[in-house]
């Protein structure tokens, strides 16, 4: 199942989870310049979410598409980066992942925040890699981040609670090993300008795939070059990427 979220769901997204893309967006925006990239080039931005990436990147003078299923989600990125807009430098289009056409072609193409680990399987997922193969330039980079199965097990078998004035929400997560998949309940509330509360729940599932699978359908698209990477370095190379928590994938067309 494709994940499509909420409205009052997607103004939590925005206002709560924006940490990740901040320290994630300085590491690839400096391995895409040390690697051929353009200065002012085009990014696309699948699963954009809030647009939080893609308002870094227009702010450092590039131009960003960014696509999602969620049109609750693309709301906040178009209200996030309604400057660049009226500059013709940022577009937001609702697609799904799993199978888009674009009339564009992207120097770089990103996908965060686990974002790609809600496709329902490696076929979906391998119809995303064949969708950004095709808008992507000669030797562009796709880069983009999966939860691993460890990842998932350690992480997602959890419960949190989370409280302030503005947003209360509890967070209950579980693998479910038959499926090999995670599954997260969000539950809680936020206030709204009038004072008033309104509570959302979302259900968001993640799939595990191997990480060798992985290699196999983006090599099956057509990139040329394919290796594992973590946070902080993209260019060094890991040989075992199903022992980490979270996995960047590196791409070259």
């Amino acid at each position: 199942m494709s994940q499509s979220y909420g409205s009052v769901f997607a103004k939590v997204y925005d206002k709560k989870w924006g940490g990740f893309i901040k320290s994630v967006g300085p590491v690839i925006v400096d391995f895409y310049n040390t690697h051929g990239g353009i200065s002012g080039g085009n990014i696309l931005d699948i699963c954009c979410g809030t647009g939080q990436f893609a308002k870094d990147m227009l702010d450092k003078g590039f131009k960003v598409t960014g696509i999602d299923l969620s049109e609750n989600m693309l709301f906040h990125a178009r209200k996030n980066c309604s400057e660049y807009l009226d500059q013709k430098k940022a577009e937001f289009i609702q697609a799904n992942a799993k199978d888009f056409k674009l009339d564009e072609d992207f120097n770089l193409a990103i996908s965060t925040y686990d974002a790609l680990n809600h496709l329902e399987g490696i076929s979906d997922l391998k119809g995303c890699f064949d969708s950004t193969y095709k808008v992507l330039k000669e030797n562009g980079y796709f880069i983009f981040d999966l939860n691993t199965k460890k990842g998932l097990e350690y992480n997602w078998n959890s419960m949190n609670f989370s409280d302030s004035e503005d947003i209360t929400f509890l967070i209950k997560g579980i693998f479910i090993e038959n499926v090999n998949r995670g599954v997260t309940s969000i539950t809680g509330f936020v206030r709204n300008d009038d004072g008033l509360y309104e509570k959302f729940h979302e259900t968001i599932s993640n799939s595990v795939f191997k990480m060798k699978d992985v290699e196999t359908a983006l090599k099956e698209s057509g990139f040329e070059e394919v290796y594992f990477s973590s946070m902080p370095d993209f260019n060094k190379k890991h040989d075992n990427p199903d022992e980490l928590n979270r996995v960047f994938i590196i791409a070259r067309k």
